[in-house]
C-alpha cells in the first residue's frame, strides 16, 4: 500500500496491522495515533514522523524513516527480529518509552527525555542529547552507541542480568565530568550506573563519582554478534 501526501497529514487514529508479508509506503508527514502493529515492511519516504501520546506501535519486521525525524510520544516496542532506522529521534514527551529487542538506529541525534529500555542494539550515529528526565536502561549483555554526549542530565543504567556495555566514540559533556570528580559528589552526579561498562577510549581518566553500583570503564564485555547484533567493534 502506498499512501500519497495531500494537504493534510495521514493519520492513523484507530488500530492498523500490516502482516509479514505486508509493505506499507507513505510519502508526506505523518502521525499516529493509536495502535500500530507491524511485521511487514512500513517505509516513511519523507515528511515528518510522529506519535502521539496515546499510540501504541509495535514493530516486528522493517519499519524505517530515513530522512525524517521521528518524534515519539506514545509506547514504542521493537521487536526481537524487528529492524528500526530513522534519520533524527526526539522523545520529549511524559510517558514515552521506546523498547527495543532488536537493532534500532539512528542516522544522526538523539534528543531523549524519558525512557529507552534496550535489551539488544541500539546506536545514535552523531549525539546524544540525555535530558532530565531521560534514563536509558541497558539488560542482558545489551549495547548501546553514541559518538557524542554533549548533555548529560539523565542517566545510564545496566538495570539486570550480564554486564552491558555503553560504547562512546568521541566525548561527553565536561561540565558533568567536573562535577563528578568533586569532594563527595552526590549520587545525582553518577551517570552511570548498575550491570555495565563504559567504553570511553577518547579518555585517559574518568572521576570515580561518575560511576555507581558496579559501573565501571572497560571495553572487554563480550558480545556475541547475531543479526540482532552487528558488530560491535
Amino acid at each position: 500500500i502506498t499512501l500519497k501526501g495531500g494537504l493534510d497529514d495521514f493519520k492513523s487514529s484507530s488500530n492498523v496491522s500490516n502482516t509479514s508479508t505486508g509493505k506499507l509506503t507513505r510519502d508526506k508527514q505523518t502521525t499516529i495515533d493509536g495502535n500500530f502493529n507491524s511485521a511487514g515492511e512500513v517505509k516513511f519516504l519523507s515528511g515528518l514522523l510522529q506519535s502521539n501520546g496515546n499510540s501504541k506501535i509495535i514493530n516486528s519486521g522493517l519499519f524505517e524513516a530515513l530522512t525524517s525525524e521521528f518524534i515519539s510520544r506514545g509506547i514504542f516496542s521493537n521487536n526481537s527480529g524487528g529492524s528500526v532506522t530513522v534519520y533524527k529521534l526526539t522523545q520529549n514527551s511524559g510517558g514515552s518509552v521506546i523498547t527495543n529487542n532488536c537493532k534500532y538506529l539512528v542516522l544522526t541525534d538523539a534528543d531523549v527525555d524519558q525512557v529507552i529500555n534496550n535489551n539488544s542494539y541500539f546506536k545514535v550515529t552523531n549525539n546524544l542529547k540525555l535530558n532530565g528526565s531521560g534514563r536509558i536502561n541497558l539488560a542482558n549483555a545489551a549495547y548501546f552507541e553514541t559518538n557524542t554526549i554533549n548533555t548529560m542530565d539523565g542517566f545510564i543504567e545496566g538495570v539486570s542480568g550480564t554486564t552491558s556495555l555503553f560504547r562512546l566514540r568521541s566525548t561527553m559533556n565536561q561540565d558533568r565530568i567536573n562535577e563528578a570528580a568533586g569532594q563527595n559528589p552526590g549520587e545525582d552526579k553518577a551517570k552511570f550506573r548498575g550491570a555495565l561498562q563504559l567504553c570511553a577510549t577518547n579518555y585517559q581518566t574518568l572521576p570515580a563519582g561518575l560511576f555507581r553500583n558496579g559501573a565501571a570503564r572497560g571495553c572487554d564485555v563480550y558480545i556475541a554478534e547475531t543479526p540482532c547484533m552487528p558488530t560491535t567493534n
